[in-house]
């Protein structure tokens, strides 16, 4: 008999979730995408006791997730006991929505529930955003995986360049 560990490394290779690793490289490309246009973005985790589900209900538990989600949605495992989704263009209100449309796979599957469900960024984000004023440039310094930090940089006329 398999162990729960060799099952779902297994169910991971057949369904069309992305790794951790990726998963957190395209959450970091949504937020910045999300500041630069100003348009929200949520991530919906979804915490599974794996050890509890058998492979099947998992198997059948993650393809009704997966039918309810647009192209540009994307899911990915967090670690062996939690899937993040994101939804791109989703606010407070849209993603109560997708919520609405996954409760019935969620309640058909012991052992799962809905971790956390966060937006970026807040209406009070958005708000600040657009009253403030942008600052000249900013660059990324960071790896994917990493904590993204902003610096700010002068930026040089291109007439005083020689």
């Amino acid at each position: 008999m398999k162990s729960s560990s060799s099952k779902l490394r297994s169910l991971k290779r057949r369904l069309d979730i992305y790794a951790e690793h990726e998963y957190i490289r395209i959450l970091d490309y949504e937020r910045l995408r999300s500041e630069r246009n100003k348009i929200p973005f949520s991530q919906v985790v979804l915490q599974m006791d794996t050890d509890g589900i058998r492979n099947r209900s998992l198997s059948a538990f993650l393809g009704g997730i997966l039918r309810q989600l647009r192209i540009t949605d994307q899911i990915g495992w967090l670690d062996t006991d939690q899937i993040g989704i994101i939804l791109p263009g989703t606010d407070e209100v849209g993603v109560q929505g997708f919520l609405d449309k996954i409760e019935p796979s969620i309640n058909a599957t012991a052992g799962v529930i809905v971790g956390s469900v966060s937006t970026f960024p807040t209406e009070n984000q958005l708000l600040d955003a657009v009253s403030s004023s942008p600052p000249s440039q900013i660059t990324m310094s960071a790896q994917a995986s990493d904590i993204l930090e902003l610096e700010e940089v002068a930026i040089i006329p291109f007439d005083t360049v020689k």
